[in-house]
């Protein structure tokens, strides 16, 4: 993620190995997971079938409270994306 990237969305990601986590969207349309006591950032790799969502505005991200899922609105695809999050 680049200095210039401006942060849209931070959802709090419960339980993820005693790490503070965050699911969080950029204005380049993309989604992370941000550690925050290791000072990491790792791209969210939406899969092959994800990529109908690469590149297209995020309007919203949440996380299933048991961190297992995460769905993001699409608003140019008038869709929900829902996809598994793997916590390793």
């Amino acid at each position: 993620m680049g200095a210039e990237t401006s942060i849209n969305q931070l959802v709090t990601l419960n339980n993820i190995d005693d790490h503070d986590a965050y699911l969080m969207s950029t204005g380049n349309n993309e989604v992370f997971i941000y550690i925050h006591n290791k000072d990491e950032t790792r791209e969210v790799d939406f899969g092959e079938e994800g990529s109908a969502y690469a590149d297209q505005p995020i309007c919203k991200i949440q996380a299933a409270e048991n961190n297992k899922f995460f769905m993001i609105g699409i608003p140019s695809k008038r869709a929900l994306g829902f996809f598994g999050l793997n916590r390793t």
